[in-house]
C-alpha cells in the first residue's frame, strides 16, 4: 500500500543514495541536495526515528545557511520540519527558536505582508503555540493576532479549522481580557456550527467553553 512504513523505508534507501551522490559531487548545498536531506528527515520522522530526523533537519538547516537559502520556501520548510521534530522530542525552547527563525526568514523575504504566502498563517499559529507553551503569553498573543489580522485582510476570517479564535480567546483571558475573549469564543462557536466543524475534537472543545 502506498504510503506504508515499508514504502517509506524503500524511499529512504533511495534518498540516502541520492544524498551520497550529491556529497560526492559537492552539490549538497544545491536546492536538490538540500531537498534530498529534508526528505530523508521527513522519512525518518514518518518511521518514528525522531532523533535521526532531528540530525537530518539540523544538517539541512546548516546547508541552507551555507547556501544563503534560509529565506527560500525550501529553507522555511526545513525550519518548520525541524521545529516539528523538536516538539515531538520535547525540546520546546529549541522548537520556538526554529519557528522564530522561520518567521524571520519569511519576513525578510517580504512574504509576511500577505496571507497568500505559503503556510504563513500556519507558521504564525505554530509559533504562537510554541510561545504559549514556553510561558510567553504576550508573545503568543502577538503571533495569534498577526495571523488573525492577515486572515481579516484576506477575507478569510471564517476559516477557523485550526482553532485560531479559541487560541486567541484563551490567551486573552489568561492575560486579563475576558470581554474580547468572550467575543472571540462566540465567533468561533458560530463558525464551527455554520461549517459543521463542531464534530471535531477542537470544535467540541470550543463549544464546551
Amino acid at each position: 500500500v502506498k504510503g506504508s512504513v515499508g514504502d517509506t523505508g524503500g524511499a529512504l534507501e533511495a534518498l540516502l543514495g541520492a544524498r551520497e551522490l550529491h556529497a560526492k559531487a559537492g552539490t549538497l548545498c544545491s536546492p536538490d541536495g538540500v531537498a534530498a536531506v529534508a526528505q530523508i528527515a521527513a522519512a525518518k520522522a514518518h518511521l518514528g526515528d525522531f532523533e535521526g530526523a532531528l540530525e537530518e533537519y539540523v544538517a539541512g538547516r546548516d546547508l541552507c545557511e551555507l547556501a544563503g537559502a534560509l529565506e527560500t520556501p525550501l529553507g522555511v520548510l526545513v525550519l518548520q520540519g525541524l521545529a516539528f521534530v523538536q516538539g515531538r522530542l520535547g525540546k520546546f525552547d529549541d522548537q520556538l527558536q526554529s519557528l522564530r527563525c522561520a518567521t524571520s526568514s519569511v519576513e525578510r523575504a517580504g512574504a509576511l505582508a500577505t496571507f497568500a504566502s505559503p503556510l504563513t498563517d500556519t507558521l504564525l499559529i505554530n509559533r504562537g503555540l510554541a510561545e504559549w507553551r514556553c510561558g510567553q503569553s504576550e508573545a503568543a498573543l502577538a503571533s495569534f493576532e498577526h495571523a488573525h489580522a492577515l486572515r481579516r485582510q484576506a477575507g478569510n476570517v471564517a476559516l477557523d479549522t485550526d482553532g485560531l479564535l479559541s487560541h486567541l480567546a484563551a490567551v486573552r483571558a489568561e492575560l486579563g481580557g475576558p470581554g474580547k475573549a468572550a467575543g472571540e469564543l462566540a465567533q468561533a462557536r458560530g463558525i464551527l456550527l455554520g461549517s459543521g466543524g463542531s464534530d471535531s475534537e477542537g470544535g467540541a472543545e470550543v463549544l464546551a467553553k
